[in-house]
């Protein structure tokens, strides 16, 4: 998880495409966004069990943190992944703005590289483990990264609420080294960030959760 603070400029220009209802959400005054390139495993509707080859993909997300009603969610800027079923979903059940790209993922329990190209975007990106694992302490900028129990998202005047469930997440500090990145460009995600895209203000790794989605709930903004 790789993540940048934005410039005053920058925030301005994305709190002006968020729909009414959705705040831009901050940290001690700043906004901020993240990369997170990763692996689904053992994805599947409820009551139905998962399949090899249609349950286990890779997937990178670009990703803000928004307010509805007070709670603290994710507003995703765009998601790229090579499995056609999760761009059908995501686009027509959640209204997300999900691209299809080819992926390539290697990792072990200390490092992970990460490869994604799409048409308009490249993030190559290689990341090791620095520290033990450990879960967010109240009121830090880890709490307020990782601990968001919804995903937000904006549809012909609609604004979708999904409530996602999961125990805290567990992290570590880590290094990176990107040899390429345009996820955060103009061209990738519609607005300039005004970021060095291959420099992180700091960097996390997790070895993931398991997470229960919950069908979307929906209001006019």
């Amino acid at each position: 998880m790789l993540h940048w603070r934005l410039p005053e400029d920058a925030t301005t220009r994305l709190e002006s495409q968020l729909p009414s209802g959705v705040e831009l959400d901050r940290f001690d005054g700043e906004a901020w966004v993240t990369v997170v390139p990763f692996r689904m495993s053992k994805i599947r509707p409820r009551f139905l069990p998962w399949l090899p080859f249609v349950s286990n993909f890779p997937e990178l997300n670009l990703r803000t943190y928004v307010t509805v009603n007070g709670k603290a969610g994710v507003w995703f800027l765009s998601l790229d992944t090579p499995s056609r079923s999760a761009v059908y979903i995501g686009c027509n059940w959640y209204s997300l703005p999900y691209y299809r790209s080819s992926q390539k993922i290697k990792y072990d329990s200390q490092s992970q590289h990460f490869q994604s190209n799409r048409t308009t975007s490249t993030l190559d990106v290689k990341v090791k483990r620095e520290s033990e694992y450990t879960t967010a302490a109240e009121s830090t900028i880890e709490e307020f990264l990782f601990e968001r129990y919804c995903l937000v998202s904006s549809h012909r005047g609609q604004i979708h609420v999904v409530d996602v469930e999961h125990t805290p997440w567990q992290f570590a500090t880590a290094s990176c080294s990107i040899q390429e990145n345009t996820i955060t460009s103009e061209l990738a995600c519609g607005l300039d960030l005004e970021i060095d895209p291959t420099t992180p203000d700091f960097c996390h790794i997790t070895p993931g959760v398991s997470t229960r989605i919950f069908r979307a709930d929906r209001f006019t903004s």
